[in-house]
C-alpha cells in the first residue's frame, strides 16, 4: 500500500534469538495519542534514521522504536518449559 510521500508502509519485526526477544517497527509521525508531555518523553525510546542520499530527502526518514526482552528468547523459553514438565511429573511421582 503507497503512503502520500510514495513510500510504501513499513512491517515490525520479533527475532527470537536464543537468550533474548527483539522487537522493532516504525512510529508514524502523524500518530499521536499522547499529551504533549508525554510525546517527548517518549521520543527518548525512538531511532531516527535517513536512509536517503542527503538531509533533503525526508522521505526516506524511518523513527523506529526497538526494545529487547532478555530471558524470552528460544532457548530460554524451552529451559523453562523442560523444567516446568520436570517439576510437574516429580510431584505427581
Amino acid at each position: 500500500q503507497e503512503l502520500a510521500a510514495g513510500r510504501r508502509r513499513t512491517v515490525g519485526i520479533l527475532d527470537m534469538g536464543g537468550a533474548s526477544l527483539q522487537i522493532a517497527y516504525e512510529v508514524p509521525t502523524s500518530t499521536s495519542v499522547l499529551p504533549p508531555k508525554q510525546e517527548e518523553e517518549a521520543k527518548i525510546l525512538l531511532a531516527e534514521f535517513n536512509l536517503g542520499c542527503d538531509v533533503q530527502h525526508t522521505e526516506h526518514v524511518y523513527r523506529v522504536y526497538v526494545t529487547t526482552f532478555l530471558g524470552f528468547g528460544g532457548n530460554f523459553a524451552r529451559q523453562r518449559y523442560e523444567d516446568l514438565v520436570l517439576n510437574e511429573t516429580l510431584t505427581k511421582n
